[in-house]
């Protein structure tokens, strides 16, 4: 075989190679590889308690369904929590990948009412943060082993502490907003 055609057949192959892994690399970027864990999926229960800096604490059942929507890349979380003392509530959400930021752990959180929060997935955890009116708010969602864990830190914004270090000519300001209540729930599957 001449060497001008087998160059031709090598360059040629390289450039199908070439194109395959820009084609693959490509289909990679817009298909989202880390979407919701599989064991995520379900229903489940647990004590949910409710703590203040105080020490006051109190807790009700709680039930919770993670559930795939017929509509892709979204999930229906529902939650169901009930007292003795206190009236039963409901609160439903729509989880979904959010595809204004192209990240395949970004998803939004919707409360179905106007509210829609920001969730990163980041390993097997769900992590939020927000303000409503004078309080900050921190929350997990983690898949650990076969139980599912929650927990929101409340911060109070206007109750702070600052401080500042130098180094090396550079000011490092930190603002601190103490937590005052956590609530928290580790549930187990019931299917």
């Amino acid at each position: 075989m001449p060497t001008a055609t087998r160059l031709r057949k090598v360059f040629f192959a390289i450039n199908v190679s070439v194109a395959f892994l820009l084609c693959a690399s490509v289909s990679a970027q817009t298909t989202p590889k880390s979407l919701v864990p599989e064991g995520f999926i379900g229903k489940w229960k647990g004590t949910y308690y409710m703590v203040d800096s105080d020490g006051n604490k109190d807790s009700l059942d709680y039930e919770f369904h993670f559930t795939p929507s017929p509509r892709a890349n979204q999930w229906v979380q529902h939650g169901f929590y009930t007292s003795a003392v206190m009236d039963s509530m409901e609160k439903r959400y729509m989880l979904r990948i959010d595809r204004d930021h192209y990240n395949k752990s970004h998803f939004k959180l919707d409360e179905m009412n106007g509210i829609v929060i920001d969730e990163m997935l980041i390993g097997n955890t769900f992590y939020s943060q927000y303000a409503v009116l004078d309080q900050y708010f921190t929350t997990m969602l983690k898949l650990d082993g076969d139980e599912l864990y929650f927990e929101l830190i409340c911060n109070a914004k206007n109750i702070v502490t600052e401080s500042c270090i130098e180094e090396d000519g550079i000011a490092y300001y930190t603002t601190s907003f103490p937590p005052f209540a956590v609530q928290y729930v580790r549930m187990k599957k019931v299917k």
